[in-house]
């Protein structure tokens, strides 16, 4: 997977950077609008700084979405994003929707 010829490959077929740094100045990427693209969006992308009262908002955003989707919020709460008035219930309990059986 990690060979050059293989990550070559993966460029040509599925249209993905390659993992391997040699490969960020090959003609193929070059010619591929594609691929250029995708190049020219990660070489001018900036990291995120790590604030950590950022962090702790998308962690309280992050489980409220959790519990509305899988449960644990008072039915009046999930009703009004969902539009449905029915029982909310514990994930594992009840009646789950086609995606969440087992089995």
């Amino acid at each position: 997977m990690t060979s050059l010829d293989v990550q070559r490959a993966f460029m040509r077929e599925l249209k993905t950077l390659p993992a391997r740094r040699e490969l960020l100045h090959d003609p193929l990427l070059n010619s591929d609008p594609t691929l250029r693209n995708s190049a020219l969006q990660v070489a001018r992308t900036r990291h995120m700084p790590v604030v950590p009262e950022l962090q702790a908002v998308r962690l309280s955003v992050s489980a409220a979405h959790d519990r509305m989707k899988w449960g644990g919020t008072p039915i009046g709460h999930g009703a009004c994003l969902t539009g449905s008035t029915g029982q909310v219930v514990a994930p594992g309990h009840g009646i789950a929707p086609r995606e969440q059986r087992r089995g």
